[in-house]
């Protein structure tokens, strides 16, 4: 089978610890573009600042990841969900999945088999659908508004302790990320807090904790990928999830 999906806005950035940003710009074509923000906005805040502010705890992050000496894995997901429609969300039985409730326990199931810790959602659709996969997954839940019509979700299966959106130090200006922006503190097993960045943006990776990825990569498996051959099928979006697999001891 081969997979086909417009070509759209890049997306989805984690980052992991104040230190690492990771996106899922990984979409039906399995391809992705690294590089700036393209978006028809001029931005109020440089593509400099918005890294400062991601990375201002890099050496914090080090020190989380370097307490434990077991070997230990965290396990991350980022996702345009394109509002859980299903893609192409005019087909017949994408519209019938839709009205009868089911798209939310699609994606938690598909979800489940690569079973995430983190899981950042882009273009999410209403709160009650995320935080019923949140329910489904067992997992806790914070919603992060846009500044138009795009908000973010991010799911985590530790404690949440605080989140805050466009974490900014003065007001949010209305034109400052049309997507989503927000970040939040999760508390590890370890009792070490975690900070993770969730926004629509451009990929990158930096600090510490990048050089811990043992496995990066799109999730082309079951109902995240269109079959082009079946005229009747749909997946969950028009974007590839991405899943990001760091390692410490």
């Amino acid at each position: 089978m081969r997979s086909i999906c417009r070509i759209g806005f890049n997306e989805a950035l984690q980052a992991i610890g104040s230190a690492i940003a990771l996106a899922s710009d990984q979409r039906q074509r399995g391809t992705s573009r690294i590089g700036e923000y393209k978006g028809d906005m001029n931005m109020p805040i440089s593509r400099r600042q918005f890294g400062a502010t991601v990375a201002a705890g890099i050496t914090t992050a080090g020190t989380i990841f370097a307490d434990d000496s077991r070997p230990q894995t965290l396990r991350v997901i980022a996702y345009n969900i394109f509002n859980l429609t299903g893609w192409p969300h005019q087909r017949r039985l994408a519209q019938q999945a839709v009205a009868k409730g089911q798209m939310a326990k699609r994606l938690a199931m598909e979800l489940s088999l690569h079973e995430p810790d983190i899981i950042s959602f882009s273009e999410s659709p209403g709160e009650e659908l995320t935080k019923e996969v949140a329910a489904l997954l067992g997992m806790n839940h914070v919603r992060f508004p846009s500044g138009g019509s795009w908000p973010g979700t991010l799911l985590s299966k530790f404690e949440i302790i605080e989140s805050q959106n466009a974490p900014v130090q003065s007001e949010r200006p209305k034109e400052l990320f049309t997507r989503h922006w927000g970040s939040a503190t999760v508390k590890l097993p370890s009792g070490d807090p975690l900070v993770v960045h969730s926004a629509h943006l451009y990929v990158m990776a930096a600090g510490p904790i990048a050089e811990r990825v043992t496995e990066s990569r799109p999730l082309f498996e079951g109902a995240f990928r269109l079959n082009i051959n079946d005229k009747e099928s749909f997946a969950l979006s028009d974007h590839l999830p991405q899943l990001a697999v760091f390692e410490w001891k």
